[in-house]
């Protein structure tokens, strides 16, 4: 079953193992399979097989990480897949976490991105695993790093992503990042 986090505006709803393959597949990209209702406009995730795979391989080794992966963001009133967002992995053994989002374009500048992380890490903070927040993010993602300030994380350093090249690593402890509140399942 999905966990799923809601605030008034939007819902995250975790993917599982079958919910991944069949995007692998092409066989879904509505994922009407969670809701009859659910479009999904910006076709999030069809274009991202590496991310989607990724994460696969993650839940077939430990299926208890569904609840940390992968969430479709969905705006509640259209019915709408905005996005996704999700942790990299379980928190580390020193509790930290890091997140990345991706939001379909045509909904941008709306505040989705926030209140998706907002919400996802103030779950993940009541789990009591977590310790502190980071991001990695391209030095030139304007909006991202905008995003990143906006959330209070502060800049830690830099790395080189195998895929993403150069980072900024940003981060934050649990005790000064702005929870939200929502309802789980």
């Amino acid at each position: 079953m999905s966990n799923i986090l809601r605030t008034d505006r939007i819902s995250l709803i975790s993917l599982d193992v079958s919910n991944l393959e069949h995007v692998l597949n092409d066989k879904i990209y509505q994922f009407r399979d969670i809701d009859e209702r659910l479009s999904n406009p910006d076709y999030i995730l069809k274009d991202n097989k590496y991310l989607v795979n990724l994460r696969l391989n993650q839940l077939k080794s430990n299926r208890r990480l569904a609840d940390w992966l992968l969430y479709l963001v969905v705006d509640n009133q259209k019915h709408t897949i905005v996005g996704n967002v999700g942790f990299h992995d379980k928190p580390d053994k020193d509790g930290m976490i890091e997140f990345g989002i991706t939001i379909g374009k045509s909904f941008r500048k709306q505040g989705y991105a926030f209140e998706a992380i907002s919400t996802l890490c103030s779950w993940a903070i009541k789990t009591g695993e977590v310790r502190s927040i980071r991001a990695s993010v391209s030095p030139d993602n304007v909006a991202s790093k905008a995003l990143i300030s906006k959330l209070g994380l502060i800049k830690i350093g830099k790395q080189i992503d195998d895929i993403d090249g150069l980072e900024y690593v940003f981060q934050i402890p649990i005790d000064v990042f702005p929870t939200i509140a929502f309802v789980a399942n």
